[in-house]
């Protein structure tokens, strides 16, 4: 299997992307890399090695967080990326530059699933009782009824594919559960859901992620984007919070009463396991839904554990013949 790695892509590029590339050549087997971009950035990262199945793709192109999603160059990272998979010469990609961009330059060299309209993105959320997907987390900001409409099959597919949920269920975010909640398009949607053959459980609240009420919510990418931000800082916020509270009472203890530090530990430790697993970086990155090809998009600030996580999401999305199914399943839930 080969993945390119957009190796200029992201806040710390190039050198935790190539470090993560490099960690994950070393360590899953039957991979070959492709990294995209400027070959000298590249070997002047800290700790380069020539790596018999990594190789480096000359690309001086970068587009940048603060650029259109569409390059009149092609001559770009993400662009040349998108052409290897096109042309076969590798089996997905990887990327942690502009999410717009790699939208914009899948679409337009990969064209879309038949049938689909607008492509979405699906990103895992622990949660006590599993992973609830979200769908779209900002692929598609500005949405029509029969776009969230898709993203619930692609997501229910998602669910069902990578995370072994069986008829997942489905729930539209919306600002209250009631069936006559919300804004004109999630109004037109809930009436698509319900007459539709997916397990469409109703309208859900922010709240409800957390509370194991449904295996997939579905909102427009623009509120998705917003709302899985607010997740991560709320969740950094909270864990960090507690250490610092934790750690100063046993800082006490250990003073006053000589014993209470034991106490402290286990928790702190339940604690890190905790952040361990909100952290986005355990995930990597998530695929773009509804084209062809395989693209996995990963956080603009991922380092090298999340591009190497990414780099087994795609190696796992091309195995698991995701979008072979997609297209399979999708012609019968319409």
């Amino acid at each position: 299997m080969i993945i390119a790695v957009d190796a200029m892509g992201g806040d710390h590029a190039p050198d935790q992307i190539v470090k993560g590339a490099l960690e994950a050549a070393e360590t899953m087997p039957g991979v070959e890399l492709i990294l995209v971009g400027d070959e000298e950035a590249i070997k002047k990262v800290d700790g380069f090695k020539e790596l018999a199945n990594v190789s480096i793709s000359h690309v001086t192109g970068v587009i940048s967080f603060n650029d259109g999603p569409v390059s009149r160059s092609r001559e770009n990272t993400i662009s040349v990326c998108c052409n290897l998979v096109k042309e076969k010469k590798a089996d997905a990609f990887v990327s942690a530059g502009n999410t717009g961009a790699c939208m914009a330059a899948a679409v337009i060299n990969w064209k879309k699933i038949d049938g689909i309209v607008r492509p979405a993105i699906p990103t895992p959320i622990p949660t006590p009782h599993g992973e609830v997907i979200l769908i779209d987390a900002g692929a598609t900001a500005d949405c029509k009824p029969l776009n969230l409409y898709q993203f619930a099959i692609m997501g229910a597919i998602y669910s069902e594919r990578i995370f072994g949920r069986k008829n997942p269920r489905i729930g539209l975010l919306s600002n209250g559960t009631e069936d006559r909640k919300g804004n004109k398009l999630t109004l037109e949607t809930f009436g698509l859901l319900k007459n539709s053959k997916l397990n469409f459980v109703g309208n859900v609240e922010g709240s409800s992620v957390f509370k194991n009420i449904c295996d997939v919510i579905v909102c427009d990418g623009f509120t998705g984007n917003v709302m899985l931000k607010s997740i991560e800082s709320s969740c950094e916020m909270i864990i960090s919070t507690a250490k610092k509270m934790i750690s100063g009472m046993a800082g006490v203890s250990k003073e006053t009463q000589g014993g209470a530090e034991s106490v402290a530990s286990p928790i702190l430790k339940v604690i890190g396991e905790m952040q361990k697993k909100l952290d986005y970086a355990e995930y990597g990155g998530a695929p773009l839904l509804g084209v062809p090809g395989t693209c996995i998009i990963s956080h603009g600030s991922s380092k090298a554990k999340a591009i190497k996580n990414a780099i087994g999401v795609a190696k796992k999305f091309v195995s698991e013949k995701i979008n072979e199914k997609i297209e399979q399943d999708i012609a019968g839930l319409f």
